[in-house]
């Protein structure tokens, strides 16, 4: 196994340990049941996701595919549970939107975090362990815990399908800050317009979580509206977004950037296109060598490609 993959299975670990204890600031207890009629889209789709990882976890085991089970679950954890559901339930949990909805979400995230120790335990018997004495609601040695079934409300197409949607948005918005260069600090303005009714409503019901996980000043719905000046296009099924940008960058001035950082990457990326291309330094230069150079010439490449888009897309919006 790499040093690489280790450390990777280390941040996972801290990941893990972190999200344990922001849930457990906020979790005094455990939960019977979940309040159905109060949970959000974000608490519905959550539980969703639960019960599909619990499906393909199960499967994995039952025919001795340890190493998709334990892919299901690291997708699990990592990118649903903490990077988006943690977040997103944030204001709910700080009491911004109502005792009833946040005791709605609190049992959720019990029942949720529960089970997601209980699918990880055999792959992480230590720290799962350590933690599950800390969750409030639990008794006993998480190996004697019932194996996660019948989850409630279970498999929700409808609402993967519509958190897909804020999430999509979200990405693209966060997408464009990388891309032009804008501070995470700097809020941004964003105008979509929908497809369809259902898409639209969507947005609104989501504004506020959109507003808050994207740095948003505001985010407006008009399903006829036409392509604002100054403004990064982007794609996402059902919807085209708008991330309005007058104002906010100089666009002369990155497109001078833009094309500075292009030509120092061409110049680099001809002086290994000389060294990939010189029989000599190929037969000699040890395995090892050769290949780190050729995974540079690879991150450059595709760092040079982007910012050839980018630039494109800084042209079109000053045309």
């Amino acid at each position: 196994m790499s040093e690489k993959r280790v450390e990777g299975y280390r941040h996972f670990i801290n990941k893990l340990w972190n999200a344990a204890r922001f849930s457990l600031m906020h979790l005094d207890k455990g939960y019977d049941a979940i309040d159905e009629k109060n949970i959000s889209l974000r608490d519905r789709w959550i539980l969703s996701r639960l019960s599909r990882v619990v499906d393909r976890t199960e499967a994995a085991l039952d025919t001795y595919k340890f190493n998709e089970a334990a892919g299901a679950i690291y997708q699990f954890v990592w990118h649903e549970l903490c990077d988006w559901y943690l977040e997103a339930i944030k204001p709910t949990l700080y009491d911004k939107n109502g005792c009833r909805e946040k005791t709605a979400t609190l049992s959720v995230l019990w029942v949720v975090f529960k089970e997601a120790l209980i699918l990880l335990h055999p792959f992480a018997p230590f720290v799962t362990e350590e933690i599950w004495h800390s969750l409030p609601g639990t008794k006993g040695s998480i190996m004697k815990a019932a194996w996660p079934n019948h989850i409630r409300p279970g498999n929700d197409p409808v609402a993967e399908r519509q958190m897909d949607t804020v999430m999509a948005i979200i990405t693209g918005i966060r997408n464009v800050r990388g891309e032009m260069n804008i501070s995470p600090s700097t809020a941004l303005t964003v105008a979509t317009r929908p497809e369809a009714r259902e898409v639209g409503a969507v947005i609104e019901d989501n504004r506020e979580l959109i507003v808050n996980l994207a740095r948003l000043n505001g985010i407006t719905v008009d399903t006829g509206m036409s392509r604002p000046k100054a403004a990064a296009t982007v794609m996402v099924n059902g919807a085209t977004v708008y991330v309005l940008l007058e104002g906010i960058i100089d666009f002369t001035r990155e497109q001078f950037r833009l094309e500075k950082e292009i030509g120092k990457l061409s110049k680099a990326l001809s002086s290994m296109n000389k060294k990939l291309g010189n029989e000599d330094f190929l037969r000699k230069a040890p395995v090892k060598v050769v290949d780190g150079v050729r995974e540079k010439h690879a991150a450059m490449l595709e760092k040079q490609q982007a910012l050839e888009a980018t630039l494109e897309r800084i042209k079109a919006m000053m045309a």
